[in-house]
């Protein structure tokens, strides 16, 4: 029998498998740090599943050679734009694992490296993409969908979705049921995320040894106003501390 494509790439969060269609169990979860999202979290989501999440934390795929990890770097004395964060997110669907989506955050340079590794060995394993589109490539193997996207310009983040086909057909549907109200909420959750990570590498910025300070401009002012809103528990909190 063929494994699955989830049990082929072998991947593994905090060193927990990620494996579609496997069972949800709570206290597995826990010991790998990886937890239910709160309130904030749970807006930008779909309201009939139950989801987890880990923040900076390391994905491995295919096997245990350090060339296939990903892994965030809050350094402050790295170069700005090595600088990056991760986050991992599962979901569950009538108590089974629907959907995995996996983030390199904040650095279009580092998301682009990750991805471009993960496709290349992916291309290895299992041969050419099914089917792309612009910044997507996609490979489509039985019951399950793996996605990868790369940065644009205006979304400086790289993504790893893998998700059962089933939970690829539900998805438009559900997001039709979204009000105008939820849609704002939504954009609202997302723009505040923004801030806090805004804030954080700021943060890592201002403690960097050295650093020559520019002049700002108006909108870079306007930008940290903005993120002064955020408080230093909210940022903890969005670390997982």
């Amino acid at each position: 029998m063929v494994d699955s494509l989830s049990k082929r790439l072998n991947l593994r969060v905090n060193n927990y498998q990620i494996i579609l269609d496997d069972n949800l169990n709570e206290t597995e979860l826990r010991q790998h740090n990886i937890k239910k999202v709160g309130f904030l979290s749970r807006l930008i989501i779909f309201r009939n599943q139950v989801v987890f999440s880990s923040i900076n934390c390391e994905l491995k795929y295919l096997d245990d050679n350090f060339e296939n990890l990903v892994k965030s770097n809050l350094n402050f004395k790295s170069p700005p734009d090595v600088m990056c964060g991760t986050s991992a997110y599962l979901f569950f669907k009538k108590g089974v694992l629907s959907e995995f989506r996996f983030q390199i955050i904040s650095s279009k340079l580092m998301a682009n490296i990750y991805v471009g590794e993960f496709w290349k060995k992916i291309v290895e394993l299992i041969g050419p993409c099914t089917s792309s589109y612009e910044i997507f490539r996609i490979w489509e193997i039985g019951n399950q969908r793996l996605i990868l996207e790369y940065p644009s310009d205006k979304k400086p983040n790289g993504c790893i979705y893998l998700i059962l086909n089933e939970q690829v057909k539900a998805a438009p549907a559900q997001t039709k049921m979204l009000t105008e109200r939820q849609k704002n909420e939504v954009r609202q959750a997302m723009r505040r995320c923004d801030l806090i990570l805004s804030k954080i590498k700021r943060r890592g910025m201002q403690k960097m040894k050295g650093l020559n300070v520019k002049p700002l401009s108006e909108i870079e002012r306007e930008a940290i106003r903005a993120e002064d809103q955020i408080s230093d528990a909210e940022v903890e909190d969005f670390l997982g501390g």
